[in-house]
């Protein structure tokens, strides 16, 4: 696989420590987007004209 986008479900401070920093690396490493529920908040996904469209409800620097 060779994913330009992935959206991480996790809750803030969660017991588990997901994600964990491994799994991070690895998307980073091959330039993938990143969204995560704990730190974006809601992620709306949606489509038109067959470009995708991700938008966080919460905003971060890069």
């Amino acid at each position: 696989m060779s994913p330009k986008n992935v959206i991480i479900s996790c809750g803030k401070q969660n017991r588990f420590g997901f994600p964990r920093d491994l799994v991070i690396k690895k998307y980073t490493k091959i330039g993938c987007n990143i969204y995560r529920t704990d730190i974006n908040g809601g992620i709306q996904i949606f489509s038109r004209n067959d470009k995708l469209f991700i938008m966080p409800y919460i905003k971060t620097a890069d």
